[in-house]
């Protein structure tokens, strides 16, 4: 919240200090945590879940697939990144790795659950 309000502070044009601000707000009142965080990427991806669950709407699975491909594309930089010989972090590499193996298989049954659909136009 402190940060949040130095931001807003700031003597510069609201676009910049959207850049600059985090995009999940923090609590409004002291001593509260905040908006809650979604647990759907988590589940999906600790889980290994294949594709989604059948209470889930079209707009919450198109959400849940762009998030846990945003991740998946992260954790490829990172892979890519620590992979370097002698590297500092380069011991955090196999984890990226294995994240990103997780996410791409995860991300492939999701792909296929929303285009492997029956062909409703058929009699």
């Amino acid at each position: 919240m402190d940060q949040r309000d130095k931001i807003n502070a700031l003597n510069i044009d609201d676009s910049e200090k959207a850049k600059i601000n985090l995009s999940v707000p923090p609590a409004d009142v002291h001593k509260s945590v905040g908006p809650r965080l979604d647990k759907g990427v988590y589940e999906m991806i600790i889980t290994k879940q294949k594709g989604f669950r059948e209470d889930q709407t079209l707009e919450r699975r198109n959400d849940l697939k762009n998030r846990i491909f945003k991740l998946g594309h992260i954790c490829q930089i990172a892979h890519n990144n620590l992979q370097q010989p002698h590297g500092k972090y380069d011991a955090l590499e196999v984890h990226f790795r294995r994240l990103f193996n997780n996410v791409k298989y995860s991300v492939s049954d999701m792909m296929s659950q929303l285009t492997d659909q029956s062909d409703l136009t058929e009699l």
